[in-house]
């Protein structure tokens, strides 16, 4: 059979997918709270490693020493388990605006 350059064979070109404003406001929204909850817990995690480091350096002292003077050590680890539960709390938060997205 010759070329017909009327048949239609069932499809067509599209210019630019058209995309709403209001979808690029959303998008743009969703980025910028995923960006603060990826440096809040960025944050936070150079916070625990810093104290961690801290923590181990010094109970690595004077490694010949069979025994370890630390008082108010209560107050001391209370105060670091405080700063865990925050970073626990800033965790499940992202966690939660991550799901909401």
């Amino acid at each position: 059979m010759p070329y017909q350059p009327d048949t239609d064979f069932g499809f067509s070109f599209e210019t630019d997918p058209v995309v709403d404003d209001s979808q690029l406001v959303k998008a743009r929204e969703q980025i910028e709270t995923l960006t603060k909850t990826v440096e809040d817990l960025q944050n936070a995690n150079r916070m625990l490693f810093r104290k961690i480091s801290i923590l181990l350096h010094n109970l690595r002292k004077d490694p010949d020493k069979p025994t370890i003077r630390w008082p108010n050590r209560v107050d001391a680890i209370d105060k670091f388990l405080t700063e865990i539960e925050e970073y626990k709390k800033t965790d499940e938060q992202s966690n939660a605006t991550r799901k909401a997205s």
